[in-house]
């Protein structure tokens, strides 16, 4: 997907590009993943770092493309995310997004807060609405392993997202 074609899709879902970064919007075909489309977008503040706060079909990533240093990307997949919430304030509220024991507040969002955490949530909801198979005790017994490494510190966030859907592929 090249930069029209995700403007497009920006605007077709009411958003007012022109209120969005240029600089953040040029990169995002980098970003997105092949078959992957914008669900919301938002402006906001994380981590000292003025970005995009992005719900897309797959995930919800925060980038924010430096002006020397090149792109900081953070990505928060659905299975991961444990709640998300928002408050508004005078001028602006804030989204705050909950993972897997970490906490990712994203300040400053001017418009689109509620709308976003809506499109968050339904993502959320349809994910676990996917089928499922009754697991078996062996599958429950690797799954309860790999919690315990995660909990152990053996194992980081990335590598038991990839040894899970690794578990969860060859038992289906």
């Amino acid at each position: 997907m090249n930069y029209e074609q995700i403007e497009q899709e920006i605007t077709a879902l009411g958003i007012r590009v022109d209120l969005l970064p240029k600089t953040e919007l040029k990169a995002l075909p980098d970003i997105l993943q092949d078959g992957e489309h914008v669900k919301y977008i938002v402006r906001g503040l994380y981590k000292n770092r003025n970005g995009v706060l992005v719900a897309t079909t797959e995930r919800i990533i925060f980038f924010d493309k430096g002006r020397i240093w090149g792109i900081q990307v953070e990505e928060f997949q659905y299975e991961d995310v444990t709640s998300v919430e928002y408050s508004t304030g005078i001028m602006s509220g804030e989204i705050t997004i909950y993972v897997a024991g970490n906490t990712a507040k994203i300040d400053y969002v001017a418009a689109g807060l509620k709308p976003f955490v809506d499109t968050v949530r339904r993502m959320m909801n349809e994910r676990r609405k996917a089928p499922t198979l009754a697991p078996d005790e062996e599958f429950l017994a690797k799954l309860e392993r790999l919690a315990a490494l995660k909990s152990a510190n053996m194992l980081t966030d990335e590598e038991f997202r990839m040894a899970k859907a690794k578990l969860l592929n060859l038992s289906s």
